[in-house]
């Protein structure tokens, strides 16, 4: 009777220990039961126009999420290219008709160097206005559309900022200086029309379109190439998110969007770009595991800046993460691999891409996911994939020509997708 009683004890004990243990641990171990749901629904934002696309990431939440349902063919309806273009590290904006803003030098000008141009585009690739603006000489420029359907560019002029307003036509309507508000992320903008830049040196900065300075702030570190980049804002405005680079590693840092003071700051992955913020004000990011160092993983940040989860399913050079509209987080993956990842941090599948995992250690992966939970995977050289919210491959397209540097990707009308490479836009359904 007393060994059945000692041998009770000594299972209970066990019981509760491992209880004790998994309550210590929130990191998911594998795919959930059932895959859990978090319906996001779209962030009513005043100061921006209400189009497909625009600005860099869809949102001012990053999310890269469309409002129409993407392609579903893989065929490249219309190209557009231009003598001397050059669309590095740039943005399309996408207004309510589809036409396309597109702010990217031409190289080789009579001027010598180059000069940045706001390009038109109709829905169908045609060349509506080519509008000269800034000064001579290669530059980041950022375009976003505004309510009323103003469009403006913001663009890196030596150690400034110059803010640029265009009607929906491509005519100048505007121009004004900002000293020290030189930019490497794509800028945030508020509801109420306040641009906040963050700057290669670490100034933070608030200003309004007119270029009056409204709050700087300096921070040690640096930030991060425009590359895909751009900072954020949370659902109510109030936090400002960027990616510094502080010594050999990357900081998450959330400001107040009021003053820019610091509010709190996380470990980040080298080779991530822009934060995501879903609609409860939650952060992700991807960073380095704390289980395993030589891992890179997705973590999902509350906005008061405490760790919700990380994720176990190894990630690869992922400059962006995007949001489907039921929560799931899509990431690319170590070796070659697309992840869907639910909003509690468990994997749900991971679909094999190209097989060439080469390709996407030359620039990262871009993704955008659509209306209905197709997620489109743009490698920075020549391919696009298409999966279905189960993780099938729906189509592979091979992009003509020489469509290097691909870092611009927007839906932009029920079944069309647009996508910047270096020296051509490309339409595919």
């Amino acid at each position: 009777m007393r060994e059945t009683i000692k041998a009770s004890f000594v299972l209970v004990f066990a019981l509760v220990a491992i209880v004790l243990s998994c309550a210590r641990d929130k990191t998911p171990l594998g795919p959930a039961e059932g895959p859990a749901v978090c319906p996001q629904q779209e962030i009513p934002w005043p100061s921006l126009a209400n189009s497909p696309w625009p600005v860099m990431w869809g949102d001012m939440q990053c999310t890269a999420r469309g409002k129409y349902p993407g392609p579903r063919v893989g065929r490249v309806v219309w190209s557009f290219s231009e003598h001397g273009l050059y669309a590095e590290e740039v943005n399309v904006a996408v207004g309510e008709d589809g036409t396309l803003y597109l702010a990217a030098p031409i190289v080789g000008t009579q001027e010598g160097g180059s000069r940045p141009y706001l390009f038109v585009l109709g829905p169908d690739g045609s060349l509506r206005a080519k509008t000269p603006f800034g000064r001579p000489g290669h530059s980041n420029s950022s375009a976003a559309l505004l309510a009323g359907g103003r469009v403006l560019v913001v663009e890196q002029a030596g150690v400034e900022a110059e803010i640029y307003q265009f009607g929906g036509e491509g005519n100048l309507l505007s121009s004004s200086s900002c000293p020290h508000a030189n930019y490497a992320a794509a800028p945030a903008i508020s509801r109420d029309t306040l641009v906040f830049f963050y700057c290669w040196d670490g100034v933070f900065s608030a200003v309004e379109p007119t270029g009056r300075v409204l709050w700087s702030r300096r921070i040690d570190g640096h930030s991060r190439p425009l590359d895909a980049g751009a900072l954020a804002l949370s659902p109510d405005g109030t936090v400002l998110y960027a990616l510094r680079e502080v010594g050999a590693g990357l900081q998450l840092t959330a400001l107040d969007a009021r003053n820019g003071a610091v509010l709190w700051q996380a470990p980040c992955d080298l080779y991530f770009r822009s934060p995501l913020v879903d609609n409860d004000g939650n952060v992700y990011c991807t960073a380095r595991s704390e289980r395993a160092p030589d891992l890179i993983v997705v973590r999902s940040y509350t906005q008061q800046g405490q760790l919700r989860w990380e994720s176990r399913a190894p990630t690869g050079l992922t400059p962006n993460l995007c949001m489907s509209a039921q929560g799931s987080i899509f990431a690319y993956g170590r070796g070659d691999s697309l992840l869907c990842i639910d909003c509690q941090g468990s994997l749900r599948w991971a679909a094999p891409m190209l097989g060439r995992p080469e390709l996407g250690a030359e620039g990262g992966v871009r993704l955008v996911v659509d209306s209905e939970g197709v997620v489109y995977a743009c490698y920075s050289w020549k391919y696009l994939l298409a999966f279905d919210a189960a993780g099938n491959r729906l189509f592979t397209c091979e992009l003509p020509g020489i469509p290097d540097g691909l870092t611009g990707v927007a839906i932009s009308a029920p079944g069309r997708l647009i996508v910047v490479g270096e020296y051509a836009v490309y339409c595919v359904e």
